[in-house]
């Protein structure tokens, strides 16, 4: 198991900071278990929780690369004067400019303390085990988080923090979106030497699929530069024609010739191209088929299962119900009861299914009504038993039958995109096969060719377009090297994820459970993206597969997305000795209707008695949310898990306004 610490909030304090024009200077105590910062609109919440990351990785980096050189050309940092902008310019200069955040957290047996400027991007100060670090650059502190963390690199931790810790306003999945997903399954399961080895194959594949891409777009460039001096060349001949009554006889087969050549090598090269993306849509919709053929199974085992059952319970109650009675008589029975149908005349009416019902309650024979003697009681459960399982076996069969009809629609789809693919090939076969008498002419009439300074320009451009043609097909030769050897790590990843699909399951059912109230599962989903294969779990709600966002409500979308980030936290908390984190929502009441509000507040409160610190920002207003949550923890406790930002923002004259309506609400919380 890979050993990875991640932080564990204990306190931030914030100094001078004029935003909070009431109190510019506050700590607040991150507990175990819940913490809320409360307030109104524009007061301040999202930004306090900036602060904790800003804290923690500072700004946030955006990289530039130069698409020809493929190297990293420049790293800018994003927003550096958003805690500045924020910052009360009514309040004395002195003050702003001492503005700073210190944040104190753990990665895991380790303290640290950092201080960071609201004013200028600096590290004023920072401790390490109760000891005070002299040398405080930003790499300086980046080495210590990558040695405490078990991280080789921080932007890999940087990453964690903002994608997979903090689920801000934005609403960015990582449930649904295949490439972060993949990413941070990577960087907090899977070896960090083999997921060192992954990123560096994945660069490498990445950039030789580029300079592939490039060499084969500047070949283009060339080529219709060389068919522009073509087109000039036949207007001067036809201008030329012209003048002297069509005269002068040019022979122009050989360039024709070559023209025929690259329109055939450009139409292989966007057939092959086109075959590429055909085949990672094929890739996708295998492994949909694959997924739905599993689904399809254990439905079918599953029927089965009802009717053996069925079957089993049927055969005890006859044998003591009707011992004299023929054989027949219980199928034509069964048939009456069930489905209100008489196999004697093959008539079928809910009329003769009640009548059937009435005479089984009289004990009465179904063909002459008399009555039947020799019954022997039997319990009531059973035929309750026996009519639920009837209703299951039923439900089960709709199932069955619509997965395969989508089973069934799929394979079709997958045959006729084969199809597709396979005509393209045999197209890119015939060009080739073109292409090859074409080279054989060419060779032939190139020995008897006279040059000229036409000609020779010709010729550079010619083998100008057959370098970059090479270089094109050499990155790509290079290209797939790197994604063989890729496929061992792959094989390393898919073999976790799959080893580890039933414990994050059950932790991702924990959550989902509660707010969806249905089962939920996970299941591993295989795509190329740019040549590069993603694993990734895709939720699964009551057997369904939910492929993408839109398959779920905008609420279920968030909230199915939190339970997963859980259940990863849940998962390294119990594998990892010493494991703690938190993890910062924001305003979640604000997607949810009256219904789920109790729900998420149940789902939050279990995950924070798995001695988890989730921290979540609410507006106080008219929603159950707050009241909810609260009410599942000790009254004495509620104060010191809130952050009141009223008392500590510069309030606007409607907030004024109603101050107090907000302060009763916020009473409540704390009294309720």
């Amino acid at each position: 198991m890979k050993k990875i610490y991640l932080p564990s909030l204990n306190k931030i304090t914030v100094d001078n900071y004029s935003l909070y024009a009431q109190c510019p200077s506050f700590e607040f105590v991150f507990e175990e278990g819940i913490s809320a910062i409360v307030g109104a609109n524009g007061i301040g919440k999202t930004t306090f929780v900036n602060m904790i990351i800003y804290a923690l990785v500072g700004y946030k980096k955006e990289e530039r690369r130069n698409k020809k050189a493929l190297n990293l050309q420049d790293i800018t940092l994003q927003d550096t004067n958003f805690f500045k902008d924020r910052m009360n310019y009514n309040f004395d200069g002195g003050l702003n400019e001492a503005a700073s955040v210190t944040l104190e957290y753990s990665l895991g047996s380790n303290t640290l303390i950092i201080q960071r400027s609201l004013y200028n991007d600096e590290i004023q100060k920072l401790i390490v085990n109760y000891k005070e670090v002299k040398q405080r650059a930003e790499s300086d502190y980046q080495n210590i988080v990558n040695k405490y963390s078990g991280l080789t690199d921080f932007e890999d931790f940087r990453k964690i923090i903002s994608e997979f810790l903090f689920f801000d306003e934005r609403r960015k999945n990582i449930a649904w979106e295949i490439d972060m997903q993949d990413y941070l399954l990577k960087v907090l399961l899977f070896d960090e030497e083999y997921f060192n080895k992954f990123k560096e194959l994945e660069e490498k594949i990445v950039q030789e699929d580029t300079k592939g891409r490039h060499k084969s777009e500047d070949r283009k460039v060339v080529q219709a530069s060389i068919d522009e001096l073509i087109r000039e060349k036949e207007q001067v001949i036809n201008n030329l024609k012209e003048e002297f009554n069509g005269e002068i006889n040019v022979n122009k087969n050989i360039e024709e010739i070559k023209i025929k050549k690259n329109s055939i090598i450009q139409s292989i090269d966007e057939l092959n191209e086109n075959i590429s993306i055909i085949q990672e849509e094929l890739n996708g919709l295998i492994n949909d088929l694959n997924n739905l053929e599993g689904e399809l199974t254990l439905s079918i085992v599953k029927g089965d299962g009802f009717k053996d059952e069925i079957k089993k319970i049927e055969t005890a109650l006859y044998k003591s119900i009707y011992k004299k009675l023929p054989g027949y008589y219980y199928t034509l029975e069964k048939n009456l009861l069930s489905e209100g149908k008489c196999l004697i005349c093959n008539s079928k009416s809910n009329n003769l299914k009640i009548e059937a019902i009435r005479k089984k309650n009289n004990n009465e024979c179904f063909i002459c009504a008399s009555k039947i003697s020799e019954v022997e009681e039997f319990a009531s459960t059973d035929i309750e038993r026996l009519n639920d399982l009837n209703q299951k076996k039923v439900s089960q069969e709709n199932i069955i039958q619509n997965l395969t009809k989508r089973f069934e629609e799929l394979q079709e789809k997958i045959t006729s995109i084969k199809k597709q693919q396979n005509s393209r090939r045999e197209k890119v076969e015939i060009l080739q096969r073109e292409l090859l008498i074409i080279d054989n002419e060419l060779e032939h009439r190139n020995k008897d060719e006279k040059t000229d300074t036409y000609t020779e320009i010709l010729k550079r451009k010619e083998a100008e377009v057959e370098k970059l043609d090479q270089d094109s097909k050499n990155a790509y030769a290079r290209r797939d090297l790197y994604k063989d050897d890729l496929k061992n790590y792959t094989k390393k990843f898919r073999n976790l994820i799959s080893l580890l699909t039933n414990d994050l399951t059950n932790y991702f059912n924990k959550y989902a459970s509660i707010f969806i109230g249905l089962d939920c599962e996970l299941t591993v989903t295989e795509r190329v993206i740019r040549s590069i294969p993603h694993i990734v779990y895709t939720p699964k709600i009551a057997n369904q597969i939910r492929k993408d966002i839109w398959s779920v409500s905008e609420s279920q979308r968030f909230f199915l997305d939190q339970a997963f980030r859980m259940a990863i936290i849940d998962y390294l908390q119990k594998n990892v000795c010493d494991f703690s984190t938190f993890f910062i929502t924001e305003t979640p009441e604000g997607s949810l209707d009256l219904a789920y509000e109790n729900q998420v507040a149940e789902m939050f409160y279990i995950f924070a008695q798995s001695h988890n610190k989730i921290i979540f920002t609410s507006n106080l207003n008219s929603s159950n949310f707050l009241i909810d949550i609260f009410t599942r923890i000790a009254k004495e406790d509620r104060k010191s898990r809130i952050l009141n930002l009223l008392e500590k923002g510069n309030l606007t004259r409607v907030q004024n306004n109603s101050l107090q309506q907000l302060c009763d609400i916020l009473e409540k919380i704390t009294e309720a």
